[in-house]
């Protein structure tokens, strides 16, 4: 399964969003109950590993077992994991949006005291917020290098059996 787009989209949620995404699905997607049923096993699995998707054991033999009471990957299988991967796409796009409106909802108040011509107001506000977005800039860099820096690491230090 490690192999697959709903993996890869999985595994880019950290633990309260996953947590978050169990909700997402059952109020605001029209995802089936065993897509759902899926989404709870992957959730369980990732609990499972302690919430580190590198040691999920996520199988798709397993995963085919506990939902459908047979091992084999066919066609039922395949098309349930792609109606989760659709709905978790769409949880993705949720969550990206919500990132986006809290950037965006801040530069309110500099319009406003432009249109009012409020020049103190937006000289403060406006330096405020260009200190803010340098600093969301260097975490999320900083978040990237980490993870970057994580994943080669465990490249290198992988040991043969």
């Amino acid at each position: 399964m490690k192999n697959t787009h709903l993996y890869s989209l999985c595994s880019t949620f950290e633990r309260k969003e996953v947590e978050k995404a169990q909700a997402y699905l059952k109020y605001f997607t029209d995802a089936s109950p065993k897509s759902l049923r899926l989404f709870d096993e992957i959730a369980k699995a990732y609990k499972k590993a302690k919430y580190n998707w590198e040691h999920t054991l996520l199988d798709k033999a397993i995963l085919n077992q506990s939902l459908f009471g047979s091992k084999e990957d066919n066609k039922t299988a395949r098309a349930l994991r792609s109606e989760l991967y659709k709905c978790l796409k769409e949880y993705a796009e949720f969550l990206a949006f919500q990132e986006r409106k809290k950037v965006e909802s801040q530069h309110f108040l500099l319009d406003y005291s432009l249109n009012y011509n409020l020049t103190d107001l937006f000289e403060g506000e406006y330096k405020k917020k260009t200190q803010e977005i340098q600093l969301i800039c260097r975490c999320e860099h900083l978040k990237r290098t980490i993870r970057n820096i994580r994943k080669t690491h465990k490249v290198f230090t992988k040991r043969p059996k």
